[in-house]
């Protein structure tokens, strides 16, 4: 029995340094494998272009909008109201029938004065970007 561990745990052991690779790897790959594979420093790049992207906008709320709205309605087919007096040959139509009903509309939108709101959220937003960017170099 001993003789048998003895052969399964030399097997087990020759096999074991025979399916190992050398490998060499230098500081330098070392470094740049761990910086793509560092879960700390992609949390860190995510906040980063979190960051900007709300600088973006921000920015963008300074600019003029535009909207253009359109709408289609249709309504029941119900007779016109008409108003008739004996003395009137022909009944008078008071309020005409109009089965479809279209609406559009075309607005422009820029904010003139808001107090620097935008403009001190804007700024904000940029401080904010420089400041992850710091976090993100030291990270």
């Amino acid at each position: 029995m001993k003789y048998f561990q003895l052969h399964f745990l030399t097997l087990l052991l020759s096999i074991s340094c025979f399916g190992q690779q050398h490998l060499s790897l230098k500081v330098d790959d070392a470094i740049q494998i761990g910086l793509e594979k560092s879960k700390g420093l992609h949390a860190s790049l995510m906040k980063l272009q979190y960051a900007d992207s709300k600088s973006s906008e921000a920015h963008t709320l300074l600019l003029p909008s535009l909207r253009f709205n359109g709408g289609y309605t249709r309504l029941s087919d119900i007779p016109p109201a008409q108003f008739s007096a004996p003395f009137l040959p022909t009944p008078i139509t008071l309020s005409p029938t109009v089965v479809n009903n279209y609406t559009m509309r075309l607005t422009l939108q820029q904010p003139l004065f808001t107090g620097f709101k935008l403009q001190r959220n804007a700024d904000i937003a940029e401080y904010n970007v420089q400041a992850t960017q710091e976090e993100f170099a030291g990270d």
